[in-house]
Order: C-alpha cells, then sequence, then structure tokens
C-alpha cells in the first residue's frame, strides 16, 4: 500500500506542477514530497496530516474503507461540488481524496510564502489558498476518477 500511495503523491505533484498553475513545484519538490511520506496503520483519526516536512497517511483512518461508501470532507466546504465530500467505490477512491487533499496542505505550506495568489491565505489550515489548490487536484485528477456526484448507488 505504501507504494501505491507515493504513486499518487507523485502524481498529485506532478499535476500541480503544470506551469499554468503558476506554483512552482520542481523536480526536486516532487521528489521531496514522496520522500516525505509516510504510510502508517495507527488506530486513531488524527494520525493523517500533512505540513511543509511531512505528509502522513494513516492506513486506518475512519474513512478509509473497501466498498461503497461517502467519505466526508470538513463542514465548511463539505457541500461544495468540487472539494466536498463524495461517495467512493472502494480504498483506492477514499485514499485518492485523503493523498489530494494532504498534498494540498503540503503544497500550501512549503510554497505558500512564496507564490504570489497564495501568498496572504497560506497559513490558515482550510482556508482560501488549500481550498484553490485541493481544487485543483480535486476539479482535474481526482473527482473524473469517482462516481457520479449524485448518485449513492
Amino acid at each position: 500500500m505504501e507504494k501505491q500511495i507515493k504513486i499518487m503523491v507523485r502524481k498529485c505533484m506532478r499535476h500541480l506542477a503544470k506551469k499554468d498553475y503558476e506554483l512552482g513545484i520542481t523536480k526536486l519538490d516532487i521528489e521531496n514530497a514522496v520522500a516525505i511520506t509516510r504510510v502508517v496503520d495507527k488506530k486513531w483519526a488524527s494520525a493523517t496530516y500533512a505540513d511543509r516536512r511531512v505528509i502522513q497517511i494513516n492506513l486506518s483512518y475512519w474513512q478509509h474503507a473497501e466498498g461503497r461508501h461517502y467519505q466526508r470532507e470538513y463542514k465548511a466546504f463539505e457541500k461544495c461540488h468540487v472539494i466536498g465530500g463524495r461517495w467512493c467505490d472502494n480504498l483506492e477512491q477514499s485514499l485518492w481524496l485523503t493523498v489530494s487533499h494532504e498534498v494540498a496542505h503540503h503544497v500550501q505550506y512549503k510554497k505558500g510564502p512564496l507564490v504570489r495568489w497564495i501568498n496572504k491565505t497560506y497559513r490558515k489550515p482550510h482556508g482560501q489558498a488549500f481550498r484553490q489548490i485541493y481544487a485543483l487536484l480535486r476539479s482535474e485528477l481526482v473527482n473524473p476518477m469517482l462516481p457520479d456526484i449524485k448518485s449513492p448507488q
């Protein structure tokens, strides 16, 4: 599972490295993000997180499940059609949601001070900068892999 999650981190970072996004992500940034990714199996919910120095994914996170399930997001943006909660058919889709969320945090804190369009809002954990970065990942990379947003079946 660790190898699969690191592949997800790499794909997320490569996606955010597009010149159009003006995040200044380099090949070294991509390799660093993969290198600092830790996969753990801890029995408490708070073990999945990220900042500029670490991306940690907890396999036992309460929302990670096999089979059809709804994966929630933070209440402030749960109902957003782009970055809100979504139905997942399997564990892999659930992990894509979690990994993209944590990669967005990593980029937010790593690149935020240096990037003009987010440098004023990057400090708030689920604020504007995070939501903008997360939306880049969700809208073009992750959401197309997920079931129809309106269909719980």
